[in-house]
């Protein structure tokens, strides 16, 4: 039986890495095959192919020869019963059958035990079914992943999953269906009591399990006639599953993704095909083989521990562990004795599921398999075959043994075009007497200590040695992310001695690292690498010889992708970074061409006029030489007249060879004065000294002063002819020396005013080492001796430097620093600030960043002023790294850390650093520009410099080692017809005081073709681009962020050449391109190095190991990440001998950097660029001891070696050769460290640097390659692609690419999550019973606006007199008017009016004559209508909040909307300000989306509702979009091409088209409001324009402010009244915005996934602001009034939403502080904030509904009042006929001082009209409108449907608020009164107690109303239950206050007597 995997034809992939992913066989194949034959299958491949020119058929995979289980008839009969009954499942049947043919499953845990048969008690008792717990915990049958279509009852209807909804039919035959399987899952769960059918029954029944679940899972949706269906297809493979002896039941897992396995079983992992239960159980499973856990479940039942498939030892294959395997723990001694898994320490070890236990009388032993006389092929185990088929996981092949072939990986370097199919054989290992006991894989409990038997496979397990001291060392802090090791990646034993378990995999067939590289040095060690060929670029690791022709040398400047996309959505497919590294002044090889030096004379360089490019190789030269054209910008330039030469016939110039600058891409120009920022002088060196006690006491200043006397005049040193030097120290003083040649000694001059620091002298300081040699000398020998009583710890390093700034300021030169300790006194003084507590928490990134900005600004001076500054540490505790480090790293130095300084353990690695530092090649006063093509440009850079500009890196220094990153992005479309150039320009001096240009060219092709990307990317410049990148993030983000974004990287580079280059192979496939095959290692290696790994590290050594790489070069970085290791012991003869030339010392061959490859005996050189280890096998041969170290045992070898003895002997020589050209290729000393296996602590460093295994709290290789493929594959499937179409992310919101509701693109600004709901169709067409959110939000909300609606009372008398009496004149031809009706003054305007009386004409035919409603029903039903739209309104901007904010924010939003006491008073007014909160809420539906270039809906539509709002009924509210106008005008947005921001061309296109979208809305709705206005006054009125000349421009006595004023605070207080803590929060939103911005800048999602990280942060500050502006401008008026901030109501709750999101994060933070014991336990972290959370809410919702409460029982007594008259009095008066009202004789309704509570005419029946009674008021109150009557049939006047009032002028009106005595009636004319009696003895004469004269009034009825002066401010604010009140303690408290809690008055209806 075979396998095949179809692999990628020439069309879909050039230069591809095919990893071939097979799925596992099911149960049924495994139990088949093992009956019918033993053979194992074929071995999976990983292969390339040859390309092929023409197109080849998709080969798919096949299964051969697999055996399908017959089904069960019993089975089968049963589901046929069991469907039959229900018509609507009438093709279930047809679709479980179809899914059964493509999974070989066909039984599941219900319908096995219906037909089961009777067993034997054997069987019985070795294959029990597994209990309740053990069903729930395991994988779903088969028929969960069925899908089925049901017919409908109607060919019409919408299907939701299956079943039709959508009308009343639909749901009471869903709801049947549904009880009918829940009736179905009962019987099965008490008549067959198995455990599937509980499970399912006791949920959901069997049946809507079927139904509802399984169409969840893999279910269509049917919208009308049109079906969208999952797909869903398996495709098992016909391996098959060797026998494994049984085994012990694994620790609980974590979900990770993928499961762990113990040796000699075939690993775990994720499966895509679903496990039937059936397997299991006794008729279906013979074997008595459990199937693997699946990791969806154990996530779903994490209490279970996963069940291992016990095996029969018959026939099964003895598993021998390889050599090197790391041992499972070091924390106490494992069992002695060769035990078989299921033994843990001799101790027996209960079998799963009740099975039979092991007891250590009779272990079974591990059997011996005899080779097989029929050839077998190689054995299959399934594991990678889940995740990474192709990759074969398992043991070695039989017979083979432990065999090691020299080169650890069989494919090979290709060339392009063309790749070779490559096989790697699956293989298993055989037991061999020397080690039976099958040792288990795995990290230990401890991952950072070495191994206790490495290499020793010869040593039983428990025997080995082990240092005492490892067993207290505390392992590092476990951390999360991809990549990184938790508790979803691997579970940690639970036993000392039990093994981590983790998947078998051969590293051998996955792709190397060593053999890449090896590859690579062969082609070029004997080639040289020409730079203009199109041959790949070296790798950085090998050493080897360019030739420039044109292009510069790889050591200068390295590009990510040498053949560029066209356009920039090409390099977006591609996802990979355009980026560039150079090494502006990289050390050449010995024997490559030196640079030229190119002299021009006073006239400089030829550059180009336009660009400034510099002449270069790529020019053209035209018109016979002439001009030549720039190869940057395409400019034609004349050449200077000295310059001019003829061309040849082909066009190139005749002197081509004679000019450097025309043939090399790297030459140096000399330049002239105007180049010039200073006079050039030779390099002036200072060395400050700390001279401090630590600095004495540590040995620190003794080696210092040797080492600077051997780099002065050592025998290396190197004379530099005019350079000067000066000599200082400090500690709590500077003190100067001077060292004139004509002195006998130096002289000191101490500075102690060091906060005014300064030079003491003049001439002296700075001298020639040469002629002051003496002097020199004779200082630095006495400096030990001066400062060795000192006892002086505090160095004052910043006045040190302040005073070098001082003596170079007009020179510029060289500072190095040599510093001890923290800087705690003088200028510049940092406090300790270290705080472990923060490791491995989002707040540890404070402390990478400075404590404050005074090592900044001093290193920028120091910067203009051209002074580099290098800092040396030896610090023997926190010095604080990330602060003074910025010395160095903004002046373009370079810092040296040794924590612990030890003179005779780091004093050579010190001198030499030091001699490194000051004799390499170096400029100083440097400037840097990187130009490219058109079309391209620079958009950020990354190193150690200093920036003022977007172009220009400023550098005080810079040196051969550093090395700088740029990243490239599109100003436009690229030629494909042309190459790309870049050229990079330094501008410095060199030491010897010579100004230079030094400028490097590369020209790469462009392509159209994303292959081609692909092929021709550079892995080793792009991994260091991304290093760089990440560290330079280390400050605003996270490192888990950080973690995370590059392993997302790594999987969407990967995912896009899959999608894009190889779409068309396998599924199972993991396609990895040629050029990036190692992509997945060295993004792990990033992950793991010292700069981001996870764990616990000290932020210094992190700081410094992050500068470290953003100052690094390709090739050391390259190294650094991957170290690369020699085996010693067996190298070859020719290794270690110099070549022909004596120059190159030939190497060993390289191996991988993993445990497992190394052996007991061996000797082994580990280097990455820092430090040189050197391990030693305690196996080690004494011959090679001896050789080597002089000593015969390795006991005797001195670990504290800095070099080795140099011996007399080959082999001495040999190794003392290759370390010595290890260190040529080093720019830094590579200490030498020696570990002796299992002896000495140094192993556990050397641990942390073989980045293939689990170590630094990361995966290994090969699991993190497992989980990158995991990663592509589910990014792949259908259902994560809609899912990812749905999603609404920030970055969607930031880069612009959010789009218009009918685009189906939504964005998220603040979410961390964004919504998974995210298309309308999922929201429309949801699973079965599921609203949408926005349809849930509005029900809910409607529930409340209704209540709102029918209790909520009228809060200001505008209401009633300006609208609801206007509105009652309309329908009812009577009503009172204000003078802002008269058409004298008009500044209301009648078409708000006549919209709601259209409304309201429409229902009053059905409301009046068909339900016979009364007016006051009337009332009530308008503002229902209120209600609706108003909550209309609420849940689109609920909806927009939820996509543009994220589902949280969202969340938050609606709870605020639903609780707040404001919005329940606003939602239901008639007033224009909730009119325009109404169109607010719908304006910032659309005005919160982000801004655009091509849709214009945004701007339309929000111009068009805040134009309502403002024009219709408000124009004051077009205040508050404002900052809408000014995003739209100015904010750029990220769907802009590049040349259209620079030449702000969209600004005038925006303008252009809102000014368009304004004037279109402002001519519509005025021109509809001026009609409807013209009919009504009579007259042409803009009544917007006369409401802003009345209230702005007024005059003295007209405006609002005669209505009153109040104080600044009204609304601030008023705002807490109706919002309470949200309104506090809603202020804060700023702030908390600000602290977030400084404080937890990663907080806001999309900060760290856009070009500028700030961008996110001002696109919410826009979207805050609207509420402030509102607040500010009506704060700033004297008159104030509560509606008036009814606009800004959803805004205060938007606010709120956004701060309590933005503070969640410090919840978490404190949480943390206060409960460290919780730290990094995100349960109780996320628990800890929703509490917080839900706390919040409780309080404002009870606190928003005691307000609501107190509003409507103290104050609610006018409506009732009324209602009482309309509806008992006036009907029983009617009815008594003492009453009988006309037109002419009405029933006079009088109020006095209650005339503002008068709820309008509603509450009036016809015939009663009101009148107004003196009182202390003396405004103006309105009148009657003119009524328009005529005489009926009975000769009585009736009012007709004329409405003249609105346009007829009436008397006794006026603008200035004038009281008009014609208002006023007499009392006795009044037929009814209604007063409010305060229960009070004085009154007003005005006022008096109409409830006391009862001469003349008789009490109709009386309500309770609250008397709020007399009562206390609590108690009429917060509704409290009378019972409280009455407490005697609350009575107390209040005496003791003196206070009142609630006092009330009597609100009356009065009758005049005798009436």
């Amino acid at each position: 039986m075979s396998q095949y995997s179809r692999i990628p034809n020439s069309e879909e992939k050039e230069d591809v890495q095919v990893v071939a992913l097979q799925v596992p066989p099911s149960s049924e194949e495994a139990s088949t095959s093992r009956s019918t034959s033993p053979m194992p299958t074929p071995p999976t491949q990983l292969e390339t192919e040859e390309t092929i020119a023409s197109t080849t058929e998709t080969t798919p995979m096949v299964n051969q020869a697999i055996e399908e289980q017959p089904v069960s008839q019993s089975t089968y009969k049963n589901t046929n019963s069991i469907i039959s009954g229900f018509p609507m499942l009438s093709r279930i049947r047809r679709t479980i059958a179809s899914a059964q043919a493509a999974v070989p499953s066909s039984t599941d845990g219900v319908f096995s035990n219906l037909s089961a048969k009777p067993e034997s008690e054997t069987e019985k008792e070795d294959e029990n079914p597994p209990p309740y717990e053990a069903a729930a915990a395991d994988a779903a049958p088969p028929y969960w992943e069925t899908t089925v279509i049901t017919p409908g009852v109607n060919g019409d209807e919408v299907f939701v999953e299956g079943l039709p909804v959508g009308n009343f039919f639909a749901f009471v035959w869903n709801m049947l269906v549904s009880m009918s399987f829940q009736f179905v899952g009962f019987l099965l769960t008490y008549l067959l009591h198995t455990s599937h059918a509980a499970k399912n029954g006791s949920r959901a029944g069997l049946g809507i399990t079927l139904v509802q679940y399984g169409f969840y899972l893999r279910g269509r949706f049917i919208v009308g006639s049109r079906v969208f269906r999952k797909s869903i297809m398996y495709t098992p493979t016909s391996s098959q599953n060797t026998q494994q002896p049984p085994q012990q039941a694994p620790p609980r897992p974590s979900p990770r993704p993928a499961q762990t396995t113990q040796p000699g079983n075939p690993p775990v992992t994720d499966i895509p095909a679903p496990r039937p239960y059936g397997d299991w159980l006794p008729n279906n499973n013979a074997q008595g083989r459990l199937p693997p856990p699946q990791p969806e479940v154990a996530r779903m039942f994490p209490s279970f521990p996963p069940r291992q498939r016990p095996a029969s030892t018959t026939g099964a294959p003895v598993y021998r562990p390889p050599q090197g395997t790391r041992p499972p723990q070091l924390t106490g001694q494992p069992p002695e004795g060769n035990f078989p898994p299921g033994y843990a320490g001799g101790r027996p070890l209960p079998q799963p599921f009740g099975g039979p236990t092991i007891t250590p009388s009779s272990p079974p032993r591990p059997q011996y398999v005899p080779p097989q006389t029929e050839p077998q092929g190689d054995i299959h185990i399934n594991d990678l075959g889940n995740q990474l088929s192709g990759l074969t996981v398992g043991p070695n092949p039989a017979g083979q043994g432990d065999q090691r072939p020299e080169t650890h990986e069989q494919h090979t370097r290709t060339q392009h075009g063309k790749t070779r199919r490559i096989h790697y054989p699956s293989a298993y290992t055989t037991t061999t007497p020397t080690q039976a006991y099958p040792q288990p894989t795995g990290p230990s409990i401890y991952p950072s200590i070495p191994p206790n038997n490495i290499g020793q496979p010869g040593i039983p397990q428990g025997q080995q040695p082990m240092p005492p001291s490892y067993g207290s060392m505390v392992p590092q802090a476990p951390s999360t992310g991809p990549g990184m090791q938790s508790a979803r990646s691997y579970p940690r034993p639970t036993h000392p001695n039990q093994a981590l378990q983790k998947p078998r995999i051969d590293p051998n067939q996955v792709p190397s690292p060593v053999a890449v590289r090896e590859q690579d040095r062969q082609d070029f060690i004997n080639e040289p690498y020409l730079t203009s060929s199109k041959k790949t670029v070296p790798l950085a690791s090998t050493d080897f010889r360019a030739i420039d022709e044109g292009n510069s040398n790889p050591r200068f400047m390295r590009l990510t992708l040498y053949s560029i996309p066209q356009t920039e959505e090409l390099l977006k497919t591609s996802n990979l970074p355009l980026g560039l590294i150079v090494q502006p002044l990289a050390k050449l090889r010995y024997d490559e061409t030196p640079i030229d030096v190119i002299d021009f004379g006073e006239e400089g360089p030829i550059r180009c006029r336009r660009c400034k490019s510099y002449i270069n190789p790529f020019v053209i030269f035209v018109e016979g030489g002439q001009k030549f054209v720039c190869n940057m910008c395409q400019f034609s330039n004349e050449v200077p007249p000295e310059y001019f030469c003829n061309l040849d016939f082909s066009g190139r110039r005749v002197d081509v060879n004679q000019r450097p600058e025309l043939l090399r891409g790297t030459v140096e120009f000399v330049v002239p004065k105007e180049y010039w920022n200073r006079p050039p002088c030779p390099l002036a060196t200072i060395f400050a000294i700390d001279v401090s006690v630590n600095a004495v006491k540590s040995g620190m200043l003794a080696k210092c002063v040797e080492a600077i006397r051997e780099v002065l005049y050592g025998t290396s040193n190197s004379e530099r002819p005019g350079s000067r030097i000066g000599i200082m120290t400090f500690d709590k003083d500077v003190h100067f020396y001077n060292m004139k040649s004509s002195l006998e000694q130096a002289q000191m001059l101490v500075v102690p005013d060091v906060n005014d620091v300064f030079v003491p002298l003049s001439d002296g300081f700075l001298v020639d080492p040469v002629e002051s040699r003496s002097v020199i000398e004779g200082l630095l020998e006495a400096l030990p001796t001066m400062f060795a009583e000192t006892n002086i710890a505090e160095p004052v390093l910043g006045a040190a430097v302040k005073a070098v700034y001082a003596a170079l300021v007009d020179t510029g030169g060289k500072l190095i620093v040599f510093q001890t300790t923290l800087p705690n006194f003088g200028p510049g003084a940092i406090k300790y600030r270290d705080d472990p507590k923060l490791y491995n928490t989002e707040k540890e990134k404070t402390l990478f960043g400075p404590q404050d900005l005074f090592y900044k600004n001093l290193a920028i001076d120091c910067v203009d002023a051209g002074i580099c500054i290098d800092l040396f540490l030896f610090p023997n505790s926190y010095v604080d790294v990330a602060t003074i480090g910025l010395l160095s790293s903004i002046t373009g130095g370079e810092s040296y850390y040794y924590p612990n300084f030890n003179s005779s353990r780091d004093g050579a690695k010190f001198a030499y650093e030091l001699r490194q530092n000051v004799t390499r090649e170096f400029g100083y006063n440097a400037l840097m520009r990187i130009r490219c093509s058109n079309g391209l440009k620079i958009v950020d850079h990354y190193g150690n410099f200093n920036m003022r500009n977007a172009t220009d890196v400023e550098l005080a220094g810079v040196d051969s080692d550093k090395a700088f990153g740029a990243l490239f992005k599109y100003d436009g479309k690229l030629d494909e017809k042309t190459d790309a150039y870049i050229q990079c320009a330094l501008l410095y001096t060199t030491v010897t005081g010579q100004r230079r240009v030094r400028t490097h060219n590369i020209s790469v092709p462009v392509t159209t073709l994303l292959a081609n990307v692909f092929r021709f990317a550079n892995m080793d410049t792009t991994v260091s681009f991304l290093a760089k990148q990440a560290v330079s993030s280390t400050v605003t983000k996270p490192l888990r962020e950080i973690q995370d974004q590059l392993t997302d990287k790594c999987v969407k580079i990967l995912l896009a050449y899959r999608r894009h280059c190889a779409s068309m192979s396998s599924p199972g496939q993991l396609i990895l391109p040629e050029a990036f095959k190692l992509f997945p290692l060295y993004t792990l290696t990033i992950l793991k190095c010292k700069a981001l790994r996870a764990g616990t590290l000290a932020s210094d050594a992190r700081v410094h190991s992050m500068r470290t790489i953003k100052g690094m070069g390709v090739s050391e970085c390259a190294v650094l990440l991957y170290p690369q290791m020699l085996s010693i012991h067996n190298m070859p003869e020719e290794a270690g001998c110099p070549d022909e030339n004596g120059k190159i010392i030939k190497l060993p061959p390289l191996i991988r950097v993993s445990y497992d490859r190394l052996e007991a005996g061996g000797a082994y050189l580990l280097e990455n660029g820092q430090f040189l280890y050197f391990w030693l096998g305690q196996q080690l041969s004494s011959e090679f001891l001896q050789g080597v170290f002089g000593v015969d045992s390795i006991d005797l070898v001195d670990p504290r070696l800095s070099a080795l003895p140099e011996l007399d002997n080959t082999i001495s020589r040999r190794v003392r050769f290759i370390m010595s050209y290890l260190q040529t290729q080093r720019y830094k000393y590579l200490q030498l460290v020696i570990v002796r296996n299992t002896l000495d602590a140094s192993e556990i460093e050397f641990n942390n640097l073989l980045v293939e295994d689990d170590n630094n709290g990361a995966m290994s290789y090969v699991e993190y390659l497992c989980y990158i493929h995991r990663q592509i594959q589910s990014e792949r499937s259908p259902t994560k692609a809609r899912l990812r179409k749905a999603e609404r992310s920030l970055d969607d919101h930031v880069t612009g690419k959010a789009t218009s509701r009918s685009e189906q693109s939504y964005s998220g600004a603040i979410s961390l999550t964004p919504p998974q709901q995210g298309s309308q169709q999922s929201h429309k067409y949801g699973s079965l019973w599921r609203l949408s959110p926005q349809h849930f939000a509005f029900i809910l909300l409607f529930c409340i606006r209704l209540a709102a609606a029918l209790f909520s009372n009228i809060a200001d008398c505008d209401e009633v007199y300006n609208y609801w009496e206007p509105l009652h004149y309309m329908e009812y031809g009577y009503g009172m008017q204000t003078w802002e009706y008269s058409p004298e003054f008009s500044i209301r305007s009648w078409a708000y009016i006549k919209i709601h009386s259209w409304t309201l004409a429409f229902l009053l035919f059905f409301l009046r004559h068909i339900f016979n409603f009364d007016k006051i029903r009337i009332f009530y039903t308008l503002r229902v209508i209120f209600a609706i739209a108003g909550t209309f309104c609420e849940s689109m901007m609920y909806r927009t909040v939820k996509y543009q904010f994220g589902e949280r924010v969202g969340q938050f939003f609606f709870f605020a909307l639903m609780i707040s006491a404001g919005m329940w008073n606003a939602s239901t007014a008639f007033l224009p300000s909730t009119f325009t909160m109404y169109t607010t809420m719908l304006a910032f539906t659309y005005a919160l989306r982000p801004v655009q270039k091509i849709v214009n809906r945004r701007v339309q539509y929000s111009v068009f509702w805040f134009g309502i709002g403002a024009l219709l009924a408000w124009p004051f509210s077009a205040a508050i979009g404002i900052p809408f106008v000014i995003e739209e005008l100015f904010i750029s947005g990220h769907d802009l091409r590049t040349w259209e921001r620079d030449n702000n061309v969209w600004i005038w296109n925006r303008l252009k088209r809102l000014v368009l979208a304004s004037l279109l809305a402002s001519a519509g709705i005025l021109s509809f409001i001026i009609g409807v206005d013209f009919y009504y006054y009579n007259k042409f009125t803009v009544v917007p324009l006369n409401i802003v000349m009345y209230n702005v421009f007024g005059g003295k006595d007209r405006g609002p402010d005669i209505y009153g004023v109040e104080p600044w605070h009204y609304y601030l207080f008023n705002g807490c009244l109706n919002f309470n803590f949200l309104f506090i929060l809603a202020l804060g939103s700023l702030p908390i915005l600000a602290i977030t911005f400084f404080r937890d800048f990663g907080r806001i999602e999309a900060a760290s996934n856009t070009a500028n990280p700030k961008y996110p942060y001002v696109i919410l500050l826009i979207r805050l602001v609207p509420f402030y502006l509102w607040l500010l401008i009506f704060t700033l008026q004297p008159h104030k009034e509560e509606r008036f901030l009814f606009v800004a109501y959803p805004l205060v709750c938007l606010n709120a939403s956004i701060a309590l999101f933005l503070m969640r994060s410090w919840l978490s933070s404190a949480f943390v502080y206060f409960l460290p014991k919780y730290k990094g336990n995100k349960k109780y972290n996320r628990m800890c904030t929703t509490v917080v959370t839900v706390i919040v809410f409780i309080i404002a919702g009870l606190t928003s509904f005691s307000r609501v409460l107190a509003l409507y029982h103290y104050y609610h007594a006018p409506y009732s009042l009324y209602e009482h008259f309309y509806r008992v009095e006036i009907p029983q008066q009617l009815d008594s006929q003492t009453l009988r009202p006309t037109y002419t004789n009405p029933i006079n309704m009088c109020v006095g001082k209650e005339w503002y509570r008068f709820p309008s005419h509603y509450f009036l029946p016809e015939g009663v009209r009101l009148r107004f009674l003196k009182s202390d008021f003396s405004g103006q109150l309105p009148q009657y409108f003119l009524e328009s009557v005529e005489k009926n049939s009975e000769g009585q006047f009736t009012i007709n449907d004329k409405r003249d009032g609105t346009w007829k002028t009436r008397s006794g009106f006026n603008d200035r608020n004038k009281e008009e005595m014609g208002r006023y009636v007499y009392d006795s004319q009044c037929d009814y009164l209604v007063d409010l009696d305060l229960n009070v003895t004085k009154t007003s004469p005005l006022e008096p107690r109409y409830v006391t004269q009862t001469d003349k009034w008789t009490i109709v009825r009386c309500y309770r109303f609250l008397d709020k002066d007399r009562s206390s401010m609590l108690g009429r604010i917060l509704y409290v239950p009378a019972s409280v009140w009455g407490n005697e303690y609350i009575k107390m408290l209040m005496e003791m206050f003196n206070s009142t809690p609630l006092r009330w008055a009597d609100y009356c209806l009065l009758k005049r007597k005798g009436l």
